[in-house]
């Protein structure tokens, strides 16, 4: 289970901007990284060209999932993954870790500049937690996301 790309881009009228984003693209071939990159930037703009306010998307391209949230304020956060990254923790993560709590406050810039990447790596590790259907996000400094009976929770460490 991988997370590629991470953005977060501003639907226009006539255009897309990219405003953040962050990758990993470690685990592909040090040649195939530039074409790659092009590929997601591309993809994640036709997307959420193509993707109506206030609606999320999925779509698999080649074996990527592109999970995608385009908020009311046309602020949309779009998540490049391989095909075994569960669907509920892309969404949770595009709808509760960045289009609300971060990307809402003020300090919009400030947390682009210093807290992107780090947030990313948090939601890379992705644990199964076995017969009780619930699955595990490392958030960092001990926290972890359960999806228990249908909702998410922040379990303390």
């Amino acid at each position: 289970m991988k997370l590629y790309s991470l953005q977060v881009l501003l639907k226009e009228e006539n255009q897309v901007k990219q405003l953040q984003g962050v990758e990993d693209l470690s685990s592909f071939n040090f040649f195939q990284r530039g074409s790659l990159l092009e590929f997601l930037n591309f993809t994640a703009k036709l997307v959420c060209e193509r993707t109506n306010v206030c609606e999320r998307t999925v779509v698999q391209e080649q074996e990527y999932f592109c999970h995608v949230y385009v908020r009311h304020d046309r602020l949309c956060g779009i998540l490049f993954s391989d095909l075994e990254y569960p669907q509920r923790v892309a969404q949770t993560l595009l709808t509760k870790v960045f289009l609300l709590t971060f990307f809402s406050n003020v300090h919009f810039q400030l947390f682009c500049l210093s807290g992107f990447s780090p947030l990313y790596r948090w939601w890379q590790v992705v644990v199964p937690a076995g017969d009780a259907g619930c699955v595990f996000c490392v958030i960092g400094g001990g926290f972890s996301v359960c999806n228990a009976s249908g909702g998410f929770k922040l379990i303390g460490p």
